[in-house]
């Protein structure tokens, strides 16, 4: 699929189309990638995902395109089983995949609601930590921008993107809503640089992966709840 206007289609729609062709992958039901299942690529990040949440103490926990939930829920069991407490709300545009998660995964303290985090009448559920994994990479700046004002309300914001890393980088180029990243474009999505200017960001995981880095960082909020 090509990459697709915006005033053409919406961005429930677009997503809804990836997962009932699997564009990402999988040959049945509902399947986020190979970000969310080569273990290259989950299995550093859920073992730093483990020890930020318990060294922090965070206790309320929103993912923002939480996906089919694989690598999350790997953290869930993780924590469970040690008897660590806490609270999960995953969101995602795609109503079907929505439904399906909470039908399957939900259970006290779990649940999953289907909105569009980039719209500026979604409000997002208070929380500790906010997590967004390789999703604004898929979306436009603009969009990216919402995100990330409403993401203010939280003390601990998780962000990972695949990102290039060239001596020809051109940072956040924008782009349509898009089943790719920007790296075709020797871009991506780079918190630190304009138009965003993001303050007080830590790098703490990066992974190697088709011609750039999937990287993980950490964005400490004083103004967060």
């Amino acid at each position: 699929m090509e990459a697709i206007d915006k005033k053409t289609i919406s961005n429930k729609e677009f997503f809804d189309h990836i997962y009932k062709t699997h564009m990402w992958g999988g040959q049945s039901g509902f399947y986020s990638g190979t970000g969310s299942h080569d273990e290259k690529i989950i299995l550093p990040y859920i073992e730093l995902l483990k020890h930020l949440i318990v060294d922090n103490r965070i206790e309320r926990i929103v993912e923002i395109g939480c996906g089919d939930f694989n690598v999350m829920g790997q953290v869930l069991g993780y924590l469970w089983a040690k008897g660590y407490p806490c609270d999960y709300a995953g969101i995602d545009v795609v109503p079907d995949l929505v439904s399906y998660n909470e039908s399957v995964f939900s259970r006290p303290g779990v649940h999953f609601s289907c909105a569009d985090a980039s719209q500026p009448e979604t409000e997002l559920p208070d929380g500790d930590l906010l997590i967004i994994r390789q999703v604004l990479q898929h979306l436009p700046n603009e969009d990216i921008a919402q995100i990330l004002e409403k993401a203010k309300k939280y003390h601990y914001l998780l962000i990972t993107e695949h990102i290039y890393e060239g001596d020809d980088v051109q940072y956040n180029i924008d782009q349509p809503v898009n089943f790719d990243t920007r790296l075709p474009k020797h871009s991506g999505v780079y918190l630190e640089q304009s138009p965003y200017n993001m303050q007080n960001i830590v790098h703490l995981l990066r992974v190697p992966q088709v011609g750039g880095m999937i990287r993980t960082s950490l964005v400490i909020q004083s103004s967060g709840e």
